[in-house]
């Protein structure tokens, strides 16, 4: 199948984790092509992982869907794969001019919260993608949750399908010199100390705040443990000032935009995450991968990754005093760090391999081929009355 991914350019994190791998994979089955709305480090590292990779940039934007929307007619895709609001609102246009052309989505996140930051862009590009999304043929959800987001949202549940984040296992973090590692960090780490670790865009959704406050309560009982957060946004220096506030001092290193992830997550002892929203979150893998340990806010699919209590922890969102307690408990006991990572990885490297993840989206494609062969019907509406003394 002939397929065309594109994105907008400037992912990062999670989304652009999945766009990558899942290329990587899928051009071993299908003729595939990722095509990148942005230059710089997203088509480069397309690039190095060898995934065949087309750039439109330029500093006027409708040229680039313009010169998009000729190269889909002149190459037939039989399906246009879109990322982000940037590929959506492409994709509506290649519906417009391409009409024979099938358009998907990958829908990575709650498409109301994604620029909860900015009012100007919420009311620009996040009305317009909100749009768009309305128009497009074909929806991948990245968890159950998300697909039933969009249900309740009324779109059609017969357009809607479900992937789950994939990971290759077998890439994990080479040996290294973890006290090294956290001291250049600028962690005041000594052996013995629990070091936490989470990596996400700086932005409100994430609600790091809610992690601030949960480690200061927790670390009241225990000066053993330290903090990692990796990631930049615009929330930076609020969150760094709350920091100070809380006395964390040298017990937090906030690294800014973190490549190496194997051994970030290899440095650290316990993965969380704080998130009011997410699907079905890269870092939570990357941590199992490297044998973290895991508490996670209730989002996305994680009560189908951890079972509560059995192989992680799982607190609602913004509750501060569970968070803080499970954070308490797991510094403490480490032979059950140590039971639940092992759990939680045996799970993920079944359940979420990125071979897995490559073969549901190629079953979901056979799917669409298949719904767009069968014939049009027409809708029919069948009422009445049944039961005794009814005349139906």
């Amino acid at each position: 199948m002939k397929v065309f991914h594109i994105a907008g350019g400037g992912d990062r994190g999670g989304a652009k984790t999945h766009i990558l791998a899942l290329c990587s994979r899928l051009q071993q089955t299908h003729d595939l092509q990722l095509i990148s709305l942005r230059d710089g480090d997203f088509p480069d590292s397309a690039q190095e992982a060898g995934i065949r990779t087309t750039t439109l940039f330029s500093p006027f934007v409708p040229y680039d869907y313009f010169r998009l929307i000729r190269k889909v007619r002149l190459e037939k895709p039989e399906i246009v794969h879109c990322h982000g609001a940037k590929a959506n609102i492409a994709g509506v246009l290649i519906k417009l001019f391409c009409p024979k052309t099938t358009v998907v989505t990958t829908v990575h996140s709650d498409y109301r919260l994604d620029y909860m930051h900015s009012l100007l862009k919420q009311w620009s590009i996040g009305l317009l993608n909100t749009r768009a999304l309305r128009h497009v043929d074909y929806y991948v959800t990245v968890s159950e949750l998300f697909k039933s987001m969009l249900i309740s949202r009324h779109f059609d549940p017969q357009r809607c399908m479900v992937i789950y984040n994939g990971l290759d296992f077998s890439e994990k973090a080479s040996p290294f010199d973890k006290e090294a590692y956290l001291r250049e960090a600028g962690i005041d780490w000594q052996a013995g100390d629990v070091v936490l670790g989470i990596l996400a865009r700086l932005t409100p959704v994430k609600d790091i705040p809610t992690l601030l406050r949960a480690f200061a309560k927790a670390r009241e009982q225990d000066k053993r443990l330290k903090l990692l957060i990796g990631g930049d946004g615009e929330d930076t220096e609020s969150l760094k000032a709350m920091a100070e506030q809380l006395g964390l001092g040298k017990s937090v290193s906030f690294m800014g935009w973190v490549t190496d992830v194997p051994h970030f997550f290899a440095a650290c002892d316990i993965d969380v995450l704080c998130s009011i929203s997410e699907s079905f979150p890269y870092s939570i893998l990357e941590g199992i991968r490297e044998g973290c340990a895991v508490i996670t806010s209730d989002v996305g699919g994680m009560r189908r990754l951890i079972d509560q209590g059995e192989s992680g922890y799982i607190f609602q969102p913004r509750d501060v005093d569970t968070f803080a307690e499970y954070i308490l408990d797991l510094s403490q006991n480490a032979e059950k760090r140590r039971s639940f990572a092992e759990k939680l990885y045996k799970k993920a490297a079944t359940l979420y391999s990125l071979d897995n993840m490559a073969a549901t989206q190629s079953d979901i494609y056979r799917r669409i081929a298949h719904l767009n062969a069968m014939p049009k019907r027409r809708e029919i509406l069948i009422c009445g009355a049944y039961g005794k003394g009814n005349s139906g």
